[in-house]
């Protein structure tokens, strides 16, 4: 009886060796210079009840789509949503074009991306270490909430209201000029 179990067993887990899997962790350490991360895995390594070795330099993802982005710099213990490929990823990172794997790795550990995900009962939505950027990408334009409420805005014309027709006055000491890219309803 206990080899059957056996067999059943080692089946379920070579059938999960191709799937995709979803993974809670914890961030550790943000480099910022390749948007990566260290991943505390907040999950025990299964049949075995001991904690996962933490993974490094797993890329963060950002919401982008349509051509629109919107990026925030993690904080260190964010809990976020890992999701793991079938297959191993290393040449994809390069550059973004699908290319032949560089290995014949499947479903490792390795081969996770952060999807930017708040948990909200898990993450204070009030901690921001970094500025909120959103941007439209191949511009310059770009709103930015920093981390002290500030709002930042950049582009070649910014309308203040959506019907914004008439340029906003700008002191210059004790003179006023009209701004050439600022317009109010």
């Amino acid at each position: 009886m206990n080899n059957i179990v056996s067999v059943f067993q080692n089946a379920m887990s070579n059938l999960g060796n191709n799937l995709n899997c979803v993974l809670i962790g914890k961030i550790i350490e943000y480099q910022s210079l390749h948007n990566t991360a260290t991943i505390e895995l907040l999950h025990n390594v299964p049949t075995q009840n001991i904690p996962y070795q933490p993974l490094i330099n797993i890329p963060i993802g950002f919401f982008s789509i349509g051509g629109y982005s919107i990026k925030v710099r993690p904080n260190i213990n964010d809990v976020v949503v890992l999701i793991v490929s079938d297959y191993d990823i290393d040449n994809l990172l390069i550059d973004g074009k699908t290319k032949k794997s560089n290995t014949d790795r499947v479903h490792a550990l390795e081969d996770a991306i952060v999807l930017p995900l708040s948990i909200n009962f898990l993450n204070n939505s009030f901690n921001a270490t970094e500025d909120l950027t959103i941007q439209k990408n191949g511009t310059e334009s770009y709103v930015k909430i920093k981390n002290n409420g500030e709002i930042v805005l950049n582009a070649n014309n910014i309308k203040l209201g959506e019907n914004a027709n008439k340029k906003v006055l700008i002191e210059n000491g004790n003179t006023y000029s009209t701004s050439s890219k600022v317009y109010a309803e």
